[in-house]
């Protein structure tokens, strides 16, 4: 979480084709989840003194409001990486944020390896 004190949290994204998350939404498809977009971002969280690493030219970074998981999205968190994920923002047909259940089953059937990796959902 957040707070006045405590770290910034940051989302750096692609400005250009993210050719990992068409990959990834071709595949989810192919396994039969209802998703017809998908986003992905890193997820950063930067103590005092610290600024991001990216690219001007082709990443975007924005402050992620609350620090953590919005509706729709889940981080994967590396084991032993706790201030480093990636995010992935799942829509449906609408333009909706996936419902959690849509998210569970993409990540336990493509996004997230569970013997090396943590799935964290928006509460």
């Amino acid at each position: 979480m957040q707070s006045m004190n405590g770290p910034r949290v940051v989302s750096i994204a692609l400005k250009i084709p993210d050719n990992q998350a068409y990959t990834a939404l071709a595949t989810l498809r192919r396994l039969g989840v209802d998703v017809e977009r998908v986003e992905r971002a890193e997820i950063v969280r930067l103590y005092a003194g610290q600024a991001p690493s990216f690219n001007p030219n082709k990443h975007v970074v924005r402050d992620v409001v609350g620090g953590e998981p919005s509706p729709g999205q889940l981080w994967i968190e590396e084991m032993g990486q706790p201030d480093r994920y990636v995010a992935w923002s799942l829509f449906d047909a609408a333009g909706v944020p996936a419902a959690r259940t849509v998210l569970e089953s993409a990540a336990h059937q493509l996004l997230c390896n569970p013997a090396i990796e943590k799935a964290h959902y928006a509460r």
